[in-house]
């Protein structure tokens, strides 16, 4: 298969047997980017392609360990590729939009599948269960290996910083990918690092990521189409017209394949004519008319810690405080939409064991974060936070004041 950010790529004939079931199949159906396109029209791309991309990331790497003498059995570069294929398999549709009202991760599903549909029956020499315990992190005789699916410094975060740079046309998402590669070590302690001279290309992924968060996956107008999807697929659970977790799974391979973003849509047809609510943010997501974004908290938090407003603020999700909000300011409740975003952090904490590490020439393994010859060390003790409230344009006034009010910000 050819692929436009990394070119041919090629495929076992188990893998092929994977990529030519129905359920991994459904990824063509699945944007990779959710609610994004709203904002970036190129940003259609789905999570097929990046799934691909992730094998031939990890292919690459793999390699390198190879020739390190850090992987010695071709059996676990098989292995390697086969949980890089299939650790995005488990999305709902629209990606990350309907982990919220679902209530799960997209990885539970991802093993879930792994070990109970037609891809359990697609692996030669590997189990099931030997495939799924890369991407939980429960390899327990290497455990590096989960974390070239899932670190700071993994496969998964590689392809798709490239991936949605050049889909959305954005700058910053481009990295020196060959350059990280080739200097991609394991240090004596068994964590993932990074020789010195790759230091300049590591620094460049690390900050592109933390760009691409602000730019992209943070942008006001796709958390706001985020969160109305999100309320809609609400709405619809409390009157049983969609699926939950336990039906997903109850699904046969070939439904699960139409539970994909053109579901949503029938659902949004299906359901346009609703009075109300329901009614009118289907018509508002179908028309792209957004809602008003009327509150932000944003700034730059030190080892963590959130300013005071910022934190008044997030009780909003608090029913007791989004009660007193919506009496302060006579805006339904269900009008008024939060989003407060995971704190954006630049990497991991020093001592974590996702956290990546730069060797120097004498071998000695540092945490990037405590290296003081990188700019990292200077600001990774700091988070980026942004949280919005957002409403109908002719509620502004009054949800304005009601925040502040009830808040006293």
């Amino acid at each position: 298969m050819y692929d436009p950010v990394h070119g041919y790529i090629g495929l076992t004939e188990e893998e092929l047997r994977i990529v030519d079931t129905v359920v991994f199949q459904r990824l063509h159906n699945i944007r990779q980017l959710g609610t994004a396109f709203f904002v970036y029209p190129g940003a259609t791309h789905s999570r097929f392609a990046h799934s691909l991309g992730t094998m031939s990331v990890m292919s690459k790497i793999a390699q390198r360990l190879a020739e390190l003498g850090i992987i010695e059995d071709a059996e676990d570069v098989k292995r390697l590729r086969l949980a890089a294929l299939l650790h995005d398999v488990g999305h709902f549709p629209f990606s990350h939009a309907l982990e919220r009202p679902i209530k799960k991760r997209h990885e539970q599903l991802s093993t879930h599948l792994i070990k109970n549909s037609c891809l359990k029956d697609c692996f030669d020499t590997f189990t099931s269960d030997e495939i799924a315990s890369l991407i939980t992190k429960e390899y327990v005789e290497k455990p590096i290996y989960s974390l070239l699916i899932s670190s700071d410094l993994d496969v998964d975060r590689i392809d798709y910083l490239l991936r949605d740079a050049h889909e959305t046309g954005v700058s910053y998402g481009f990295i020196d990918i060959e350059r990280l590669i080739r200097t991609i070590v394991i240090d004596k302690e068994q964590h993932l690092a990074v020789e010195d001279k790759g230091r300049q290309a590591l620094e460049n992924f690390l900050v592109a990521r933390y760009h691409m968060y602000q730019t992209v996956y943070y942008h006001k107008t796709v958390v706001c189409f985020e969160l109305m999807l999100q309320r809609i697929y609400e709405k619809l659970m409390e009157s049983n017209k969609v699926y939950t977790y336990e039906e997903i799974c109850k699904m046969s391979d070939e439904e699960f394949y139409e539970f994909n973003d053109n579901y949503i849509w029938n659902l949004l047809r299906e359901n346009h004519k609703d009075t109300g609510l329901l009614g009118d943010l289907i018509s508002r997501f179908k028309n792209r008319h957004r809602l008003k974004r009327v509150f932000e908290i944003q700034g730059i938090a030190a080892s963590g810690k959130e300013e005071p407003d910022y934190s008044r603020l997030g009780l909003i999700e608090v029913p007791y405080h989004l009660e007193g909000v919506s009496s302060k300011s006579g805006v339904p409740t269900d009008w008024i939409f939060y989003s407060k975003p995971k704190p954006l952090e630049i990497l991991s904490k020093a001592e974590d064991e996702t956290a990546i590490r730069i060797v120097d020439e004498n071998e000695t393994s540092t945490p990037i974060a405590k290296d003081e010859r990188s700019i990292i060390s200077v600001f990774y003790d700091t988070c980026f936070l942004s949280s919005r409230v957002y409403t109908k344009d002719e509620f502004e006034t009054a949800l304005v004041k009601g925040i502040k009010d009830w808040f006293k910000i």
